[in-house]
């Protein structure tokens, strides 16, 4: 990249309030596909591995290799080894395994949506030039991948189409951002726990009143991804 291109990027980023970054180009700076050691690619990747987790990038997505391919989170091309997980749950379904707050960016390549597949190449190819991936998978069948944000949760799922438009499930994984400011009972986000959040929680769980963002995980008390008269209670 330019200097000019890397000075909008960073000033792209720094002027963004937004509490989820993603970002998409077309080379793939990780892969194993063809192109992961073309002088471009590594030209690339010494320029951002270390930019974008500090522009507090959460994810990349990339193209070019058709392949499927994901990193682990990763900060000047080391993995966050030390990082927590906890369960993304759904109508008390547990949904997800979760990074909580994960120490890099997470890089991925979506596989190939036409005719056109590489069968990518073994982490022992690769190892010279960045750590093994944390999902690969080799297909010449058209993959997809859905991603769902609520509030400080990201769910990351992709599938591979087969005959009959039959979806099978290859990768998923999620991110948990631990908001400081944020209380387990405190549905009004006033900093307190106190009989007011009780009753909120207990009209939401009855239909009468509305939660949204923060307030529907502040409301779910036991984290069992239901707000019920048990969080009330």
């Amino acid at each position: 990249l330019t200097d000019e291109q890397l000075e909008w990027l960073t000033n792209d980023m720094q002027s963004s309030d937004a509490e989820w970054k993603i970002v998409a180009f077309h080379k793939a700076v990780y892969s194993n596909g063809d192109h992961y050691k073309d002088d471009d690619v590594v030209g690339l990747r010494g320029q951002l591995a270390t930019l974008m987790p500090q522009l507090q990038v959460d994810l990349v997505l990339n193209g070019h290799d058709h392949v499927y391919f994901r990193t682990e989170p990763l900060n000047n091309n080391t993995v966050d080894a030390d990082c927590n997980h906890d369960v993304i749950m759904q109508n008390g379904t547990a949904i997800v395994e979760a990074m909580i707050n994960p120490d890099g960016t997470i890089y991925s390549i979506n596989g190939s949506a036409g005719v056109k597949s590489y069968t990518g190449g073994s982490s022992e190819e690769t190892k010279d030039y960045f750590p093994d991936a944390a999902a690969t998978y080799p297909s010449d069948e058209p993959i997809f991948t859905a991603i769902t944000i609520r509030d400080n949760q990201l769910i990351f799922k992709s599938y591979a189409v087969g005959d009959n438009s039959a979806l099978t499930e290859i990768d998923s994984f999620g991110i948990i951002k631990d908001f400081n400011e944020l209380k387990r009972g405190d549905v009004d986000l006033n900093g307190y726990v106190n009989s007011t959040d009780a009753r909120l929680a207990l009209r939401f769980a009855v239909g009468l009143d509305k939660l949204t963002g923060r307030s529907l995980i502040a409301g779910d008390v036991d984290e069992n991804g239901v707000i019920n008269s048990t969080d009330a209670r």
